[in-house]
């Protein structure tokens, strides 16, 4: 437990840290504005000359407190120590390097601040708290409006890009931001969810009998198989559900395409996963790999 919990606090300051490099060394010296507060924290140190750092409180700190009763204490302390963080890192990066910019390519400074700025928002992530109050507002404004909140969080950081083409009165800023955002996006998702190396796979075929002999000799691989009708209500269908590692795909297509030509395969990134751990497949000796790199 207490492992756990130094673990959870070097992740949340490394989210942190890696979210102020990202604003003060590459996005915000190139005038490219991501979404979010740390967009609006450079338009506003732009406009303003506020230090970015404290420009990214003031932002949180009404939105943190619109969303007060909707967050747990737990999830609410620690994005509260997150945001505190963030804003010393940053402001303390904006006055030791005023002039930290790396680079004068844009396209180098949007891709390595989206990196970065993602990189810190997936860490808070895992660290059990999240990048501030923006989320929250997002997730109000779609429940008033009966939305989806991944609508909304896009439109909103779409409004701050526009904002950032009219601050800066460079169109060419807003298609960096467009950059930025897109790589944080996935930054984000790499660490929160994993990198998605496992597939999950359906196959639809006459008769799973035929198949399945094959598919446990070359893959042994975990899976499941549903009996129903077609749709046509002309006969009955087989459905096989499968994981396997993206490298097994070609083999599996092999074995389809040799036994029964009529069935097709449906292919999907299986990124999570719950319950117990996987049934290792069987690899030749120099093949064989450990169950978490099975699943990385």
């Amino acid at each position: 437990m207490k492992t756990k919990f130094l673990l959870d606090h070097l992740i949340m300051v490394l989210g942190c840290a890696s979210m102020a490099a990202g604003i003060v060394i590459f996005l915000s010296p190139a005038q490219i504005a991501t979404g979010g507060a740390p967009g609006m924290a450079i338009i506003a140190n732009h406009l303003t000359g506020i230090s970015p750092g404290f420009a990214i409180a003031l932002i949180n700190v009404p939105l943190m407190l619109l969303g007060f009763k909707q967050l747990g204490s737990t999830f609410l302390v620690r994005t509260i120590i997150i945001i505190v963080m963030t804003s010393v890192f940053t402001d303390l990066l904006y006055h030791l390097l005023p002039n930290a910019s790396v680079s004068d390519d844009r396209l180098l400074n949007a891709l390595f601040g989206g990196v970065l700025v993602g990189s810190g928002i997936g860490f808070m992530f895992k660290s059990g708290g999240s990048s501030g109050g923006w989320g929250i507002l997002a997730w109000l404004i779609a429940r008033q409006m009966h939305t989806e909140t991944g609508r909304v969080v896009f439109v909103l950081d779409s409004l701050i890009i526009a904002a950032s083409a009219l601050a800066f009165r460079d169109i060419e800023t807003a298609l960096f931001g467009v950059v930025g955002v897109f790589l944080a996006g996935q930054m984000v998702d790499l660490i929160v969810a994993g990198k998605p190396n496992a597939k999950a796979v359906h196959i639809s075929c006459d008769d799973a009998a035929e198949l399945l002999p094959q598919i446990n000799d070359k893959l042994c691989t975990p899976g499941a198989i549903v009996h129903c009708d077609r749709f046509d209500r002309q006969g009955e269908r087989d459905l096989i559900f499968l994981t396997v590692k993206r490298k097994q795909i070609p083999e599996l297509s092999k074995i389809i395409l040799e036994h029964e030509q009529e069935a097709y395969m449906l292919v999907l990134d299986a990124i999570e996963f719950h319950g117990e751990k996987f049934v290792q497949p069987s690899y030749a000796p120099d093949e064989i790999e450990t169950g978490d790199q099975y699943l990385s």
